[in-house]
This record gives C-alpha cells, sequence and structure tokens, in this order.
C-alpha cells in the first residue's frame, strides 16, 4: 500500500462531498508541474475554473522525466483519493483492495488528517525573518515567539509534533507523565521524581512519529523543510523514530535537561552543572558509556545526543517561529554576553531545573544570563557545547549518519560532498538528506542564521560535532551554532552531551 499526498489547497466544494470518507488534498495552480517533487498527481486549473471537472490532471512519468496530462484518464486515475481505514475495515475490503485504484490507508480507529507543513529559505534575503516563507499547510499561521515576559505559540500549540514531558523508566517505557507546566508535579498534581536521583529512569520529552525530509533549491543556499505526520511520499523519512535494529517506532526521546553523572548519565533536576557532578571535561568516549550505562539490554536504546534528533528539532524551531535567528524568537538562553572570564563560573553555577514551572517554552530576549527552554527542553543552545553523535569532520568534509550504529571513526558514515567552509557568522546553508549544514560564512550574528561556526580547518584529524555553544559566546549561540573543531577525546569545561533514548520496536509490540 501506498498512501499518496496531493497537496496544498483544497476547493471547499470538493471538501463538502468527501470529507466524511475521504481524506483528500489537491493542489491547485496556475502553473504546470516542474519537477518529480511536485508530487504524484496534480490538479492543475490554468485559466479555467478551480472546480476539479474543468481542470487537467497531470501524472508525472518517471521514465521519460516529464509531466503528461492524463485528464483523459479520469476514470484510470481518480485523482488518487485516498481512503483511510480501520484494519477491520481493510480486511473487509477482500480481493478488491487488488484491483481498486484507491491507495488504503490503515489507521489504528479514527481517522485523522494528514498535514504537510513547510519552510522555505532564500539565500538572498539577509534578513532572519524575511528569508523564511511558509510552504503547505504552514501557510497563513501565526509564528511563535517569545515577549518580554511569555510566550506566544501563534498557531502552533496543538502541532502534532509538539512532546510530552514524562518520567521514562531505564527499560523505556513511559512511567508517568509530567504538569507541563510544572515539571515537580504528575499530570494528575501529585509530586514528581525529576530530581530523584534513586529514581530508574530520566526526566524526557516524548515525541511522537514525525515524517520529514529537506530538498535544496536551484540557487546555492536555497532550501526547504517539510514534515507530515504520515508518510506521504517515499522521499519522507523518519530517522528520529528508529531504534537500533531500524524498525520504525511511535515515540523517540530527548532529555529535558543537560546530562549529570559520573558513572551514568542522567537527565534530572536539581544538580549544578560541575564536572564534579559530570557534567564538563569529559571526553566523548566517557560520554558514551555514562549514557550506554542506562540500557537494560545489549542494544542501545539509550545515547547520547544525535544528529538526526538535533537536525529535525532545529528545523520544527524555524518551523514554529518563522525565522532563522533562535536567540530572538526563543530567547539568547545563558549566552554570557560575552563575558569570557566569568563563563566558566556562569556555566557551573547553573542549576538543571531552573525552569521547571516555565511551560515548554521560555526565554529571555535580551540578555544572556538566563536560560532559554524549548520544547520542554532547557539550554538547547547556550550554557554548554553539546557533543552528538552522527555528524563528523573529516579531511574538511561533513560526514554523517542518521541512524545506529555511530563510531567515532566515520565508518560507514555518508560523505556529504560538501567542504566545511572556514569559521565565521553563517550565511548560506546546503540542503539534503543531512538536514541543512553552513557552507558559506559571510553572515553576522544579526543577519541569516545569526549563528557561528567553529572550524579549525586541520584536515589531517577527525573532528567530532558540538552544537549550541556555550556561555562564553554571546550571541554566537544558536539552534545552527556548531563546532567541528574538537575531538573524540577532547575534554574542556564548555563541552558535554546528554541522553536520547530510542526504544526498541518490541517495547511497543510485545
Amino acid at each position: 500500500m501506498e498512501y499518496k499526498y496531493i497537496n496544498e489547497a483544497r476547493t471547499q466544494e470538493l471538501i463538502d462531498e468527501i470529507k466524511s470518507r475521504l481524506n483528500v488534498r489537491l493542489v491547485i495552480t496556475d502553473t504546470m508541474p516542474e519537477s518529480a517533487e511536485d508530487g504524484a498527481m496534480r490538479l492543475y486549473s490554468g485559466e479555467t475554473d478551480a472546480a476539479y471537472v474543468q481542470s487537467h490532471i497531470y501524472r508525472y512519468n518517471e521514465t521519460e522525466a516529464k509531466w503528461e496530462d492524463v485528464t483523459s484518464d479520469n476514470d484510470k486515475y481518480p485523482i488518487a483519493w485516498d481512503v483511510e481505514l480501520t484494519q477491520a475495515e481493510y480486511d473487509e475490503l477482500g480481493s478488491e483492495k487488488e484491483t481498486d485504484d484507491k491507495n488504503y490507508y490503515i489507521t489504528d480507529g479514527e481517522v485523522e488528517e494528514t498535514v504537510v507543513y513547510g519552510w522555505a529559505v532564500d539565500p538572498d534575503e539577509s534578513d532572519s525573518a524575511d528569508c523564511v516563507s511558509y510552504l503547505n499547510d504552514a501557510i497563513g499561521m501565526t509564528p511563535a515567539s517569545m515577549g518580554r515576559t511569555s510566550f506566544s505559540y501563534g498557531s502552533w500549540e496543538d502541532a502534532f509534533f509538539m512532546p510530552r514531558p514524562c518520567m521514562l523508566k531505564s527499560d523505556c517505557t513511559v512511567d508517568y507523565y509530567l504538569d507541563p507546566n510544572d515539571y515537580s508535579k504528575k499530570e494528575d498534581g501529585t509530586p514528581s521524581d525529576i530530581a530523584n536521583s534513586e529514581y530508574d529512569g530520566n526526566a524526557m520529552m516524548e515525541w511522537g512519529k514525525i515524517w520529514f525530509k529537506f530538498e535544496s533549491g536551484l540557487a546555492t543556499g536555497q532550501g526547504s523543510f517539510y514534515c507530515s505526520n504520515k508518510q506521504v511520499y517515499e522521499t519522507y523519512d523518519c530517522p528520529c523514530n528508529k531504534d537500533a535494529d531500524g524498525n520504525i517506532v511511535p515515540h523517540f526521546y530527548t532529555a529535558i535537561y543537560n546530562g549529570t553523572g559520573v558513572s551514568k548519565l542522567r537527565s534530572l533536576s536539581g544538580i549544578q552543572l560541575t564536572s564534579a557532578n559530570g557534567n564538563g571535561e569529559t571526553t566523548g568516549l566517557q560520554e558514551v558509556n555514562r549514557a550506554v550505562a542506562n540500557n537494560t539490554t545489549a542494544k542501545y536504546e539509550w545515547l547520547t545526543d544525535v544528529f538526526c534528533d538535533r537536525v529535525l528539532i532545529n528545523a520544527l524551531h524555524i518551523l514554529i517561529s518563522k525565522s532563522l535567528d533562535s536567540q530572538k524568537a526563543f530567547g539568547r538562553g545563558l549566552d554570557g554576553e560575552n563575558d569570557v572570564a566569568g563563563a566558566q563560573a556562569l556555566k557551573e553555577s547553573y542549576v538543571t531545573g531552573t525552569l521547571d514551572n516555565k511551560g515548554l517554552f521560555y526565554g529571555d530576549i535580551e540578555h544572556g544570563f538566563s536560560p532559554v527552554k524549548t520544547f520542554g527542553m532547557e539550554n538547547w543552545w547556550g550554557c554548554t557545547w553539546r557533543r552528538m553523535a552522527g555528524l563528523l569532520g573529516i579531511q574538511g568534509k561533513y560526514i554523517y549518519k542518521m541512524t545506529q550504529p555511530y563510531v567515532q571513526t566515520g565508518h560507514n558514515y555518508v560523505d556529504s560532498g560538501i567542504s566545511i567552509p572556514y569559521s565565521g557568522d553563517i550565511s548560506k546553508c546546503a540542503f539534503g538528506s543531512f538536514g541543512f549544514l553552513p557552507i558559506e560564512t559571510s553572515g553576522s550574528v544579526t543577519t541569516y542564521y545569526a549563528d557561528t561556526l567553529h572550524n579549525n580547518q586541520d584536515t589531517t584529524r577527525t573532528y567530532y560535532a558540538v552544537a549550541g555553544d556555550c556561555t562564553a559566546s554571546g550571541t554566537n549561540c544558536g539552534i545552527t551554532a556548531l563546532g567541528l573543531y574538537t575531538y573524540w577525546d577532547t575534554s574542556h569545561w564548555s563541552a558535554s552531551t546528554t541522553l536520547s533514548c530510542k526504544p526498541l520496536a518490541s517495547r511497543f509490540n510485545g
């Protein structure tokens, strides 16, 4: 079975006719399709009325690499109408499902409408907000933003990808969910275990299944991002939802707090970020060993930060804010305002859980001495560099891997073919299966991506990527701040990691 998505606008007449039984989306356009990526089927209105009976239907011919008018084949290609059924309803179709032209999509019960949100970047526009345009179902939505004292979700509070805070046991099962406005409480109002060092698990954000893709544009630095609650095309993938065996699972988890713990890496509230508590002055090997100490099986479910999670979550920051400047949209975070002398003291005085009662988003957009909280997680940027598995710099190029296994040597990683530019403020990124990575550094901390790339340019060494920047860097911090200047065995007060978790499929199917 293949679930097709025919995207963007729909006529109200068509909605009224089929909404009770079909989940259909149509492109109504006044231009011819230009590429295969425009969709498997398109409804082309041309200069005629938008009603589909007066329009032309085009199908992409992959063999000849061109679009064909198949209006006369309307009976054979009924605009790829998609019907969502329960498993029982699908089974009742019998032999019909072998010959029917419709695409059936099995649901677990109630039909859920497909949504596809997207954004695109204009590389010639230097304004960090003006360069972002909304695509598909994001068109017309109001961006989220942090004000002086409170956060506005705009149109995004109930978006399908919003995560939930929970306590996740070491066996990767959810013990209970937390009050999103006060993590010290469970959802039912009773006390939680976020600060209980004896608790057999960690405080995590639970994410659902998110299908996504990145596309490069024709111009250098041009690109786009799309995400959906379903696999609308084969080009959409969900690497964040893949377990150690490559199975797709319903949920993945990211840490609420910076990682602490000298024998086992933890995500707990109330811990000061000192090396004595396991944060900073650690090598990559120490961090990985402490993270995998959480596992209850021979396969890795618990790991450090991973590149694929950061790729997706960074893109979601841009999506809901409609801006590349994360510090301006969500808060500066603990960037220290370039106070290099006091940077280590600022970081090591921070206590996890400072923002436990501030909801899922909170920050100070004017000053850099307060933490930032986004998607329920503290210090996604600022405070400390986050070491992450899955992105390396080798021989001057980015190499990456979106799923396990990860190794510090880069074995079986994918060569992006993209050269790492000199250090500087990021002005352009390349887009592809790796997400988006800096390719030009001629911007500033108030234009374009508004973050900084740090690269040692030594092509004889392998660099282990760090992200987000730290308390010594001021407005260089942000979602796209990236460092390729540390090694696997580097240890420093400003670099650490935290936990991620991708439960095995058997946790959900057993």
